[in-house]
């Protein structure tokens, strides 16, 4: 068997970009999906910590779903991705809500 010497480096920005797909391909309830809110390179913040990674989401919902079971499936579907496509292992993935988009709002949005 060869062995390989060296080291591989994975930069902030791959793991910003896993993170932001992974969230907005998860679905929520009933087949929801969330957008990042200020865009995939706002809305996505790796900290690395001395052995993992933590990442902070912040996200748009949409309202009338259940935003703690829209959180979870987030968490899961990224510490999921990240960890399968990076080998790091991810200590949490923290969910910010920061928008609602209301109902009316949906309906303006569809007929545009």
């Amino acid at each position: 068997m060869t062995r390989f010497e060296g080291r591989v480096e994975i930069a902030e920005e791959v793991v910003r970009c896993i993170a932001a797909l992974a969230a907005t391909e998860a679905e929520g309830p009933q087949g929801t999906r969330v957008e990042l809110f200020g865009g995939q390179n706002k809305g996505v913040d790796v900290h690395w910590e001395s052995d993992s990674v933590r990442i902070t989401l912040r996200i748009a919902a949409r309202y009338g779903h259940p935003l703690p079971e829209l959180g979870r499936r987030l968490q899961h579907k990224v510490r999921e991705e990240v960890e399968k496509l990076t080998g790091l292992r991810v200590s949490k993935v923290d969910v910010h809500v920061q928008r609602l988009h209301l109902p009316h709002e949906q309906e303006g949005e569809e007929g545009s």
